[in-house]
Order: structure tokens, then C-alpha cells, then sequence
């Protein structure tokens, strides 16, 4: 059990760390700069693997004195989670439905039964995200002591929401400006 938990553990901080080192690369994280450096010795991004740990830690110092957080805690991972997995297969679903999704020859395809499987699993989805967020006191905060426990998946998620859109309105404009605008064809090759 000991070395599942390490295991899982080691998965999770190295998924977070390939996430916020790709995202400090595409400029979208606060100190981009820094997170997206790699090292000259190990050729790897060891800052945000050292980011990784220092906020898991912090996360786990909440939990201290308060062992209801960790409920909660854990419940809005698991719902920010399945809206990760919607934001995949909703657009998905979207094209589809518009007849603009065509898979790429060779590759795996669910033909007819792509739209149904699709739609299945964007419904579970939903439902998943809804039962794990939905604020039940009976869950949350059995003892009646903290109000915010019972709604802390949804203050969770309405906050990264709305982190997001005010990071996105910032750095909207240099997001669009500073992306290369594809090369036109020369006019020799376009009439050839």
C-alpha cells in the first residue's frame, strides 16, 4: 500500500510539474519566466517540480487541526477533475454534432457509435461534477461548524473561474499580439 500511494504521489506531482512548466512556456502562468527555464544540467524544469511540492505541502499544513478540509479538498479535486474531462469532451461532442469531427485516417475510430459513446460520457460527466460539488452538509461538514465547507467546492471552482477570466483579460491582448501570423505563400507557388 505504502509504495501504490508513493507511486500515485510521484504521478501526480509529475503530471502538475509537466503542466505548469507547459503552461509557463505558452506565457499564461504568473513568473512564466522563471517556471519555463530548464536546467543546463539535468535538461529538465526543476522549478516547477520544487513549486509542486512546496504548494502539496501547504495543502497538506490546511489539514492540520481541521481534518474536515481534507474532505473537502480532496472532493474538489475530483470535481475540477471531470471538468478538465468535460472541457475534452464537450467540444469534442460540439464537432461531432456538427459533423466537423473526422478522424485522422489510420488512427482509432468508434464510427456510428462515436456521437452515442461521446454523449455518454459527457452526461456522466456532468452528473459526476454535480453529485461531488452538489453542497451536503451531511458530507462536508458533518459537525455544522464551518459554512464554507458545505460550499467549498463551488467557492472553489466559481474562484478558479473567476482567477482564470481576470488572468485571461490580462493577458489577452498579449496572447493574440505576439503570435506570429503564418507566412503567405509566395506568388510563384500559389499559381504553381
Amino acid at each position: 500500500m505504502t509504495i501504490a500511494i508513493c507511486v500515485c504521489t510521484l504521478a501526480i506531482q509529475t503530471a502538475a510539474s509537466r503542466m505548469m512548466f507547459s503552461m509557463a512556456r505558452d506565457r499564461v502562468l504568473p513568473g512564466h519566466g522563471v517556471l519555463a527555464r530548464v536546467s543546463t544540467v539535468t535538461g529538465t524544469p526543476v522549478l516547477p517540480a520544487i513549486v509542486v511540492g512546496v504548494l502539496s505541502a501547504a495543502i497538506l499544513l490546511v489539514n492540520v487541526g481541521e481534518a474536515s478540509l481534507f474532505t473537502a479538498l480532496t472532493s474538489v479535486c475530483i470535481v475540477m477533475l471531470y471538468g478538465a474531462y468535460l472541457l475534452v469532451t464537450v467540444p469534442m461532442l460540439i464537432q461531432r454534432l456538427r459533423g466537423t469531427w473526422v478522424p485522422q485516417p489510420g488512427h482509432f475510430s468508434l464510427g456510428a457509435w462515436g456521437i452515442p459513446v461521446n454523449l455518454l460520457a459527457v452526461s456522466y460527466g456532468f452528473l459526476q461534477m454535480v453529485n461531488l460539488a452538489w453542497p451536503r452538509a451531511s458530507v462536508y461538514d458533518p459537525a455544522g461548524g464551518h459554512w464554507y465547507l458545505q460550499y467549498f467546492s463551488l467557492l472553489f471552482v466559481g474562484g478558479s473561474l473567476l482567477v482564470g477570466l481576470v488572468a485571461y483579460a490580462l493577458h489577452r491582448r498579449e496572447l493574440t499580439t505576439d503570435v506570429p501570423a503564418p507566412a503567405a505563400a509566395a506568388p510563384e507557388l500559389a499559381s504553381a
